[in-house]
Parts: structure tokens; sequence; C-alpha cells
């Protein structure tokens, strides 16, 4: 029986589970083997600070995924398609491996910040843009 995401070693795992998929995925994979510009081995302890902070309401998470993510949309075009990847792959991953209040709210913050950064990156070019 699965149990809710309760720690940071629960977040370790859904992440490393999740890029596992995402690092085979041939329509997110790209991302990361072409215009990344940490390698995967730096990039992780990141995703575990952020995804521990949002799940856990903890102030860990040092860093701005806007920037990251304009930045990389301007190397390789993110599309519907690709964050609707994402979110399917991580709503995959998350059922997988938990159940539970917090596993919900894990699903829920990412289709959140689906909605987040496509607005960032698609207002990103108008000169009042504020990150």
């Amino acid at each position: 029986m699965k149990a809710d995401i309760q720690d940071r070693e629960d977040v370790i795992l859904l992440v490393n589970s999740f890029y596992k998929t995402v690092l085979k995925d041939d329509l997110i994979q790209p991302f990361f083997s072409d215009h990344m510009t940490s390698s995967i081995k730096d990039h992780m302890p990141v995703m575990y600070d952020f995804w521990e902070s949002v799940l856990f309401d903890k102030a860990i998470y040092k860093g701005n995924p806007m920037v990251s993510h304009i930045k990389l949309n301007r190397k390789m075009k993110i599309e519907e398609m690709h964050f609707n990847q994402w979110v399917r792959l991580w709503e995959k991953t998350t059922d997988s491996l938990f159940t539970g209040e917090i596993a919900e709210k894990a699903k829920k913050k990412a289709h959140l910040m689906k909605a987040i950064i496509k607005n960032k990156i698609n207002n990103s070019d108008h000169p009042f843009f504020i990150q």
C-alpha cells in the first residue's frame, strides 16, 4: 500500500524517479541533454530543495525558476505539448509512488507551475516585464 509524501527522502525518491522518466522521454529529454547549463548531477539537489520547499513550505530553495525557464525557452522553444508532457509525467510518477494529501498537492503545484512559467515566458519579451 502506498503512503503519502512525508519528508525529504520521499521528495528525493519522487524527483529521482521523475527524472529517470524525463531523461528517457523523446519530447522532454532534449531540453536536458542539449540545453542545460549545469549537469544533471548538479541539478538534482536544486530540484530536491525546490520540491521540498513547495511541498512542505520550507524556505530552503535558493533560485529563480522563472529566469531559468525564460533563458531555456530562448534556446529551445517550450511549447504547450512540452508543458503538458511534463505535467503528465510528474502526475504519473507521483501516482506510481504515493497517495495522499501531499501527493495531491505535488500534482496541483505542477499544474500551477505550468501556468505561471507559461505566463512568464509569454510575457518575458514585453518592455515592462517583471520577473
